[in-house]
């Protein structure tokens, strides 16, 4: 298993960043919400987390996905 390429400019590196930062923040938010035993908020955190993770593995086929969609029909009814 090969890891990911380290990035060589600011340019890559931010996005890269700002995901970790938001999974980081709502790992966080999870775990001190178990600790003051307030169950909904963190299976909801928690919950985003996952959602975050997977957005950002699966960001270019997720990309790719919305780019192929037809706008047109989405508005008809």
């Amino acid at each position: 298993m090969s890891d990911s390429p380290i990035p060589k400019s600011w340019r890559e590196a931010i996005p890269a960043l700002v995901w970790v930062v938001l999974v980081f923040a709502a790992g966080f938010e999870g775990i001190a919400t178990v600790v003051h035993g307030e169950w909904i908020p963190s299976i909801v955190s928690f919950a985003i987390m996952v959602g975050l993770t997977a957005m950002l593995l699966h960001w270019q086929n997720l990309k790719q996905w919305l780019t192929a969609i037809n706008p047109n029909g989405l508005l008809v009814p």
